[in-house]
């Protein structure tokens, strides 16, 4: 009989040695899996914004416009229309614009509010 009962209790602790490794293994690949996707989930972050901030350009660029014009040699006034230059090349970070990359150009121009340019009539902002 008391042989009976150790063969009984040697396969049930071999039974539970099994079961014990078999949880091991799941839990060292549940690990592993995890810590694979968490490293994944990073590398995407990390790629995602390195690529955004390298070639998406900046939602938005302010330059000061100064215009040039010819005064008249004859009469006091303007005799051409004024006109600008406005570089888009930074000297610390090189080209602003991104060739390819579509702009919307906006000129907000600031005029002294005289009798001649309160007469003038604002043009229709979505025609253009």
């Amino acid at each position: 009989m008391s042989k009976l009962l150790g063969s009984y209790v040697s396969n049930k602790r071999r039974q539970a040695q099994d079961y014990l490794e078999s949880w091991q293994s799941t839990v060292y690949s549940m690990v592993v899996f995890s810590a694979t996707m968490v490293v994944i989930f990073w590398a995407s972050v990390f790629l995602y914004t390195s690529f955004y901030f390298t070639f998406m350009p900046q939602e938005s660029i302010t330059w000061p416009i100064h215009f040039q014009f010819r005064s008249c040699e004859k009469e006091p006034g303007i005799c051409s229309n004024p006109s600008a230059v406005i570089p888009v090349l930074d000297p610390m970070r090189g080209s602003l614009l991104v060739r390819g990359q579509k702009y919307r150009v906006v000129v907000d121009l600031e005029m002294p509010e005289s009798p001649v340019n309160q007469r003038i009539v604002k043009p229709d902002v979505g025609a253009l």
